[in-house]
């Protein structure tokens, strides 16, 4: 109600307009599923975590570059290789067996 002659209308019988309050805010209700992805092949198990793991070793140690560099990481299996390659912030590739 931002109408000036209302609200001189209300002042004058005595009451102003109060103003609403919003309603509160429902809590978000989390329907997201924690997952955990495992691929097994050739008597070995690969876990994202260990995955990741490699792929910052290599990084580091075979490539002399300091994880904290890392900013994405994307990781693709070739399981009939027995090799996982990688990519570092798009545009840096990188390898290591499985």
């Amino acid at each position: 109600m931002n109408d000036p002659e209302l609200l001189g209308e209300l002042a004058e019988l005595g009451g102003a307009p109060t103003p609403k309050k919003a309603a509160p805010a429902k809590a978000a209700t989390s329907s997201a599923i924690k997952a955990n992805i495992n691929v097994e092949f050739d008597g070995k198990i690969c876990t994202p975590d260990t995955l990741i793991k490699s792929a910052k070793d290599v990084w580091q140690y075979d490539m002399g570059n300091k994880v904290s560099d890392i900013k994405t990481l994307d990781i693709y299996l070739k399981p009939e290789e027995s090799t996982a390659y990688f990519v570092v912030n798009g545009d840096v590739t990188g390898n290591f067996f499985i």
